[in-house]
């Protein structure tokens, strides 16, 4: 055991020049290659975002943190306007937000891209970008680029325009939907106007005011009549068998008799009851309560 370890320091002790000189060579070698490599600073900033039954047209208002290599990067916040993450992130890696910011720091010299390549320019800044939800579910927004403030300018350029789109979303929506009703609104007012005409038309027509009610007293009318039509009858029948038909009073009650039995028929069958604003005739209320019906319904 002693000899093996006196037999390793030999060993190492013979080509001491050699191990020194060597880690000498390859120290300055990782130095050198570390010179040459530019140094890239990542900005990140997080977003927070609402809950998902956040109000379509409310604006988020809170905080965004952030952070760069040691420095602080301050953002604001910002109305999400009740888009869940998913939208986020779609605005995030849209080619509009992406060209934009391109733009605004001139990245086309950056990347050494021709102005007019924008896939090859989005294909080399896209890998400089990553957003992805952190441990709270909130976006964070990653940019890496070789000036540390460019790095945070452009982070907070990302959530200026994130709140720019959403905003102007959010408001294009409000409006279309504003729009729409009132579209609907006024589309409602002129067939409430046609209803109202044609219901008009109706009681003109008729001479009917309020249909349920008149149509109520019609047939109550109709069965008070029937019932005093058919009392007469008992009554004519007993002063017949005591009095006789040539009875004054026989000839009386069969005369009331063929006025009750007049007005029944006309009740039943005329096309309209003479000397009456309020009964029906029984003829017209299926056409009455048909038409009728279809105009309330459509008015509700």
């Amino acid at each position: 055991m002693g000899n093996s370890k006196l037999s390793v320091i030999s060993i190492i002790y013979k080509w001491r020049k050699f191990i020194v000189i060597n880690t000498i060579i390859f120290s300055l070698i990782a130095l050198f290659i570390g010179l040459l490599i530019p140094k890239e600073y990542k900005a990140s900033t997080i977003v927070t975002t609402p809950p998902e039954n956040f109000s379509v047209l409310s604006n988020l208002t809170g905080l965004i943190s952030s952070k760069t290599g040691g420095n602080s990067l301050g953002a604001k916040m910002f109305g999400i306007g009740g888009a869940n993450n998913d939208f986020l992130y779609g605005l995030l890696n849209s080619k509009t937000v992406l060209l934009k910011v391109a733009k605004k720091f001139n990245l086309y010299d950056y990347y050494k891209v021709d102005s007019w390549d924008h896939d090859k320019l989005l294909k080399k800044f896209t890998k400089d970008l990553v957003f992805e939800p952190n441990e709270f579910d909130f976006i964070e927004i990653s940019v890496i680029n070789k000036d540390p403030k460019v790095a945070a300018e452009m982070a907070n350029y990302f959530v200026y325009l994130l709140d720019s789109l959403n905003i102007r979303i959010n408001n294009e929506s409000a409006r279309n939907n504003r729009i729409f009703i009132e579209q609907r609104y006024l589309k409602n007012l002129k067939d409430m106007k046609e209803i109202e005409e044609k219901m008009y038309t109706f009681q003109k027509k008729y001479k009917v005011i309020i249909v349920p009610e008149q149509l109520e007293v019609s047939f109550k009318m109709a069965a008070e009549l029937e019932a005093q039509y058919l009392q007469q009858e008992i009554q004519a029948n007993l002063i017949k068998q005591t009095a006789g038909e040539i009875s004054p009073q026989y000839k009386n009650i069969v005369s009331q008799m063929n006025i009750l039995k007049s007005k029944i028929d006309e009740l039943k069958s005329a096309d309209k009851i003479t000397g009456s604003n309020v009964l029906l005739p029984f003829k017209e209320l299926p056409n009455i309560s048909t038409e009728y019906l279809r105009l309330y319904r459509n008015s509700k």
